[in-house]
């Protein structure tokens, strides 16, 4: 006696040596038996079933399933077999079949239909998992209590092969960038997300690793490794420095222009822009050229601590230097780090900037110098305006015969001055001089004469005055001059002087018994007085109409004011 499937059973073999059930034991009922047992006759019909075995018999019935069909039919050829069948409604059955003495078969067996899911469900679980893995990250790893590798994706990571990796630590792949503190995400005993690790790839460069992992711990709590993913993000930070460095350009540009735009006084523009580069570019001193008429860098405008005079012509040097082509250029001058630039307007130099910053600063970056590159064409358009700005304005105050400023800015030049004199304390003088017999010049040799003769008198006046001195033609044949810190008897001398300068006035002379002189009127100013510069004017001018009454070629002082004709401010 022998069981199958828990169905007592008597088995024998037939003449080919194959199993056959013969009879099944005395007293069997299959209606109450617990499991599935069936048994088919040699045409396949159901002769008997179990309560369980009824799905399998109705498919039987109806020949419904090839699986079965051709179970049965393996078995008749061959003898016993065993097999896990599946049936149309989804339910699966592991079944042994044996051929029985009639020409039969019998199934016996259990359903199995939620194992077999369940099974199904855990296989196609981790191949999706596996899937989103590798969709999701660059590689997987997991670590031991050793801290050592036990698992790496199987196509390894940063060139390195999984096989190269097992067994080592991850500290060795560590790249001297890492300065984060704390153990590495690979040996943690907290769970982490999107932490950044630096490490080194198989040709030396540095990578960026954003990983998340967990730690892994025995039932008795005890730290046994760590598991989590890694993806290489290099080229995204590469790419968000770039931009981040691009915007940084981009506001200091935007700065330096508004700053351009919004300082309305030229003199204080450059200020501001040299302000504004070297603070952006951390520098001690930040020095703004401009190309002169000669053609020649002038110093415009500067930040910071001065250096010393030698340091300064260096730099002069480094700047004519520069090698064509470059849009800015790093030097080492007297252990200072300097970064110098060229500014252009149209197709020429018109100027360049240079910053110093001491050698512990180091040395200028990619960005410093993508940095200077891109505010030189701002800086150009910058001096260029101001350029024209003090071309226009030098049109406004400049006489355009005689390049002595005009009457608007006399007025201007002696008003601030004025000022001056009376904040300091210190005496000045007006001196109102006008060309005796000039209209005869025009009357018989014409105006260009005469303009001869007014170019040749601003000439001498500009020679034989100071540097501080303001000289200025009002109009016609009458000028100017202010002088600074000068009493009355050295007025009158500077006005004698005037007048023997102006000698040579009488070669243009319309009439020989009418020769070209020089009347001169002067006024002196008491800072203490209260007088304005109406006033004062308008004293030298008086003056100065005597010394023409009394003969001309000669000077007038005139008295000192008695407060009439209006008050200072």
């Amino acid at each position: 006696m022998k069981s199958t499937a828990g169905v007592p059973a008597v088995i024998t073999a037939d003449d080919a040596g194959r199993e056959v059930a013969v009879d099944l034991a005395a007293g069997f009922d299959s209606n109450s038996y617990g499991g599935v047992f069936v048994v088919v006759d040699g045409e396949g019909r159901v002769v008997e079933a179990s309560p369980l075995a009824g799905p399998l018999a109705a498919v039987l019935c109806d020949g419904a399933c090839g699986a079965l069909s051709a179970l049965i039919a393996r078995v008749l050829a061959a003898g016993r077999a065993c097999e896990s069948v599946t049936i149309e409604n989804g339910k699966t059955f592991d079944l042994v079949a044996l051929p029985v003495a009639n020409g039969g078969v019998m199934l016996v067996g259990r359903e199995a239909t939620l194992e077999h899911n369940l099974r199904d469900a855990l296989i196609d679980s981790r191949g999706r998992y596996k899937e989103l893995v590798e969709c999701s990250t660059d590689f997987a790893w997991e670590t031991e209590r050793d801290g050592r590798f036990v698992f790496v994706s199987p196509r390894g990571f940063l060139g390195y092969s999984a096989d190269e990796l097992i067994e080592n630590d991850p500290i060795g792949l560590l790249h001297e960038r890492h300065d984060e503190p704390g153990p590495l995400p690979f040996h943690t005993r907290l769970p982490i997300e999107g932490a950044i690790v630096w490490l080194r790839a198989v040709n030396g460069a540095a990578a960026r690793l954003e990983t998340s992992c967990v730690p892994l711990f025995d039932k008795a709590g005890l730290w046994i490794g760590a598991r989590g993913i890694c993806r290489d993000v290099t080229a995204e930070w590469l790419r968000g420095m770039t931009l981040a460095r691009a915007r940084q350009r981009e506001r200091l540009a935007t700065h330096l222009v508004n700053a351009i735009r919004e300082e309305l006084v030229p003199e204080k523009l450059l200020a501001r822009a040299a302000g504004t580069i070297g603070r952006a570019l951390g520098g001690g001193y930040c020095a703004i050229y401009r190309v002169g008429v000669a053609g020649a860098l002038e110093a415009a405008s500067s930040y910071g601590a001065k250096p010393g005079e030698d340091l300064l012509a260096r730099l002069v040097e480094a700047i004519d230097g520069m090698a064509a082509g470059r849009d800015s250029e790093a030097v080492r001058i007297a252990g200072s780090e300097v970064l110098i630039a060229k500014t252009t307007h149209g197709l020429g130099v018109n100027g360049a900037i240079c910053v110093l910053r001491d050698a512990e600063g180091g040395e200028w970056s990619e960005d410093d110098h993508a940095l200077m590159a891109g505010i030189t064409g701002h800086l150009g358009i910058a001096i260029e305006q101001i350029a024209a700005h003090e071309a226009l304005d030098r049109l406004a105050r400049t006489d355009e015969l005689t390049n002595l400023e005009n009457r608007r800015a006399f007025m201007e030049s002696a008003e601030r001055r004025r000022r001056h004199a009376v904040r300091t304390g210190r005496p000045a003088a007006v001196l109102y001089t006008d060309l005796d017999n000039f209209k005869l010049v025009n009357d018989v040799y014409g105006h260009r004469r005469g303009d001869e003769a007014l170019v040749a008198w601003a000439e001498a006046l500009t020679r034989h005055t100071r540097a501080n001195d303001v000289v200025g033609r009002l109009g016609g044949d009458e000028f100017a001059l202010w002088l600074d810190e000068i009493g009355t008897s050295d007025a009158a001398s500077k006005a004698a002087a005037l007048i023997e300068a102006g000698a040579f006035l009488a070669g243009y002379s319309g009439d020989p018994e009418r020769p070209v002189g020089l009347s001169v009127g002067v006024a002196a100013f008491d800072p203490a007085g209260g007088e304005d510069l109406e006033s004062l004017l308008a004293r030298a001018d008086t003056a100065m109409y005597e010394a023409k009454h009394l003969g001309g070629s000669g000077f007038f002082v005139a008295p000192p004011w008695s407060g009439a004709g209006g008050a200072a401010s």
